[in-house]
């Protein structure tokens, strides 16, 4: 995840607390529990 982020320029910091919310949020779009909508609104929580 975080090289994606890196690769589109976003300052991403790998905290542990970060990293747990990222793959979990990675597990639920996999299994259809979060939408794109919902990952967005979770990304900007955490990077702003």
């Amino acid at each position: 995840m975080f090289d994606f982020l890196k690769l589109n320029e976003v300052a991403a910091r790998g905290t542990p607390d970060i990293e747990k919310q990222l793959y979990n949020a990675m597990i639920a779009i996999a299994t259809h529990e979060l939408d794109k909508p919902g990952l967005a609104a979770l990304l900007r929580e955490i990077f702003h």
